[in-house]
């Protein structure tokens, strides 16, 4: 039967004709290559597959010839004999087909595109971005939109919170909590840009929950979701206020790490690693071990880095972590901070999660917690700038250069509508005027 859907019904015969490998040229080879067999690849492919003896065998040889091929194994480029420009070469329609496919679901062209590649359609913008959209839709598409996403938020990676201290969990169940966390954060992207055609807006404010494990629900502030999506309660909004951004393996939570991260992914701003001259000052500006059980971890962390040579960077860094302060090391919503001794519970202390967060080009945030922080970010020309500048990353493979800024640019007023749907800026990211060109250095 497998061999039958590769090759045909005659590949079965006893004296299949000779003519039998051409269906199979045509067809399933076309798929391997991503392109039409060339003359001479056609010529080789029919000497082996009649070349006398066993014809299943040869047959078999002909796949492992294709399976092995360059053209299969890697994207090569090749383009036309036209150019546009003294180094960019202007590519196939095949070669474009491929281009669309894999940027837009990371699988190879379906019959839809081949089509239009065999057509000569491709060479039109328009069609381009249908074919784009259509593509973004399929289950490959959602899913490399998913991980595009799930990436930026740090929503991939969870810390192990079921090694938290149970006075800490209190009654919040952890077992299998972390990848309940991603996948409700995986579940959520993929509602907010296929069903509801969210704007990255939307993405960042949205109060839409599908937690259905017991212990997220319960750090949501929700019932566990049977059916329809349910809704956060108190104040948490949308994807960077879910755990996976949140969460950590200690009891105190990492302002620092927060802080961090959050200007490098949300904003997209350098953040120097610290010298070990650096980190040995603030080791030795640490509390001691009794004081620390009356302190805060903002109060903890503030007195550790107040020496001027580090509020170089933790002027930064320090007011990102402390506006998400309310949110404790599960990602809870908490008004105070549980000190502990180890793993044994010593005293609560009240949390102050008031800031002003450095948005970069020298603007502030005033915020009151985590919450209005994702208020600023949802319309903050600078976030939405990284969020573009990041997805573009993860579909290209590659960094950008300046000669991207004109289409980072376009990508990045859609993106920055709040009333423009989230899909229709990655459409612009893939379904550009390059994807038509091959550049050589």
């Amino acid at each position: 039967a497998s061999r039958e859907a590769v090759f045909g019904a005659c590949s079965s015969l006893a004296s299949p004709p000779v003519t039998c490998i051409d269906g199979y040229l045509g067809g399933f080879a076309k798929k391997i290559l991503r392109r039409p067999l060339t003359t001479e690849e056609r010529a080789l492919a029919k000497a082996i597959a009649n070349s006398g003896g066993s014809y299943q065998t040869n047959l078999a040889a002909v796949l492992s010839l294709h399976l092995q091929s360059p053209f299969f194994t890697w994207r090569i480029e090749i383009g036309n004999d036209t150019q546009s420009s003294a180094t960019d070469f202007l590519l196939t329609q095949y070669e474009i087909a491929s281009r669309i496919s894999y940027e837009a679901a990371d699988m190879p062209p379906d019959q839809a595109l081949m089509g239009a590649a065999d057509r000569g359609e491709l060479s039109d913008l328009e069609n381009v971005k249908i074919h784009v959209g259509r593509l973004l839709k399929t289950p490959y598409g959602r899913e490399k939109v998913q991980n595009s996403l799930m990436r930026w938020s740090l929503s991939d990676r969870v810390a192990n919170v079921d090694s938290l201290p149970a006075a800490l969990k209190q009654d919040v169940d952890t077992t299998g909590l972390d990848e309940a966390i991603m996948n409700e954060a995986r579940a959520y992207v993929d509602y907010m840009l296929f069903t509801k055609n969210a704007s990255y807006a939307d993405l960042i404010t949205s109060k839409v929950s599908f937690a259905a494990h017991a212990g997220l629900a319960k750090i949501y502030e929700h019932a566990p979701v049977t059916g329809a999506p349910a809704t956060f309660g108190g104040r948490r909004q949308g994807l960077l206020m879910r755990s996976a951004f949140l969460g950590g393996a200690g009891t105190r939570t990492s302002i620092i790490g927060r802080g961090v991260e959050f200007q490098k992914h949300v904003l997209c701003n350098e953040i120097p690693s610290p010298t070990a001259d650096i980190v040995d000052l603030r080791t030795q500006a640490e509390f001691t071990h009794d004081e620390l059980m009356f302190k805060t971890n903002k109060e903890a962390v503030a007195y550790q880095t107040k020496a001027p040579v580090c509020m170089g960077c933790h002027s930064v860094i320090n007011p990102s972590g402390f506006a998400f302060e309310n949110l404790d090391p599960l990602g809870r919503y908490r008004t105070s901070e549980a000190i502990f001794d180890g793993t044994t519970f010593v005293r609560n202390l009240p949390v102050d999660a008031a800031s002003s967060v450095p948005m970069g080009d020298g603007k502030m945030a005033p915020v009151q917690d985590a919450y209005d922080l994702m208020s600023f970010v949802a319309y903050s020309p600078r976030a939405s700038a990284c969020f573009t500048r990041n997805v573009y990353r993860f579909i290209y493979e590659k960094e950008e250069t300046e000669a991207d800024s004109c289409h980072l640019a376009g990508v990045h007023r859609l993106v920055a509508d709040p009333k423009t749907p989230l899909l229709d800026g990655l459409v612009e990211a893939i379904a550009a005027k390059s994807i038509f060109i091959k550049h050589v250095q």
